[in-house]
């Protein structure tokens, strides 16, 4: 538990620095608005590539349809949108504390590249029950995926659980080298 501890000192000393709680918050609303975006056309895909693509609708209407579409993103379940606002939060703590570190000390460390990698691994599970994981199911085809998703107790959210989890990690990791700049190895 005394890791932890200062590991959370840690980040204190990273946050109490006015610039980078403007760059966490920044980077925040930044992550929350891709992810939402990327999501709804994901939801809206097929209807886009109908009413972008055919001959059926003028350009206004074309525009209507986009801007629509990017309200699909409310028919997600309320755990998929805390999923996406907490991986979101975790990933702009997780780059500004990056960003302090990697300024402090110039060598870059391999923990950094664990919270970029459960970014797509936590996206694997975004979706809905009724039709399975969005981005694992244009993956591995949309039968399987539904049928694995099936057997999952959580319908898929486990991946998004995941991802928090490697987030939450790496983020300690950071945050432990970060207290360690000070401590000379020689």
């Amino acid at each position: 538990m005394g890791k932890i501890k200062i590991a959370l000192n840690s980040l204190k000393v990273v946050f109490t620095n006015t610039f980078y709680l403007i760059l966490v918050a920044s980077l925040f609303i930044i992550i929350t608005l891709v992810n939402f975006l990327i999501n709804s056309l994901i939801l809206s895909y097929d209807l886009l590539v109908l009413a972008l693509t055919s001959g059926y609708f003028n350009l206004e209407y074309k525009t209507k349809i986009f801007f629509n579409s990017l309200t699909s993103v409310a028919a997600l379940p309320l755990s998929s949108i805390i999923v996406i606002i907490v991986l979101s939060a975790l990933l702009a703590i997780e780059i500004s504390a990056f960003i302090f570190y990697f300024k402090k000390r110039v060598v870059v460390k391999k923990e950094a590249g664990l919270g970029l990698f459960s970014l797509p691994l936590a996206f694997l599970g975004v979706g809905c029950s009724a039709c399975g994981s969005l981005i694992l199911s244009s993956l591995i085809g949309f039968a399987t995926a539904t049928a694995l998703i099936g057997f999952m107790p959580l319908k898929g959210l486990e991946f998004g659980l995941l991802g928090i989890f490697i987030l939450l990690l790496s983020i300690y990791l950071i945050a432990s080298k970060i207290s360690s700049l000070n401590n000379c190895k020689i």
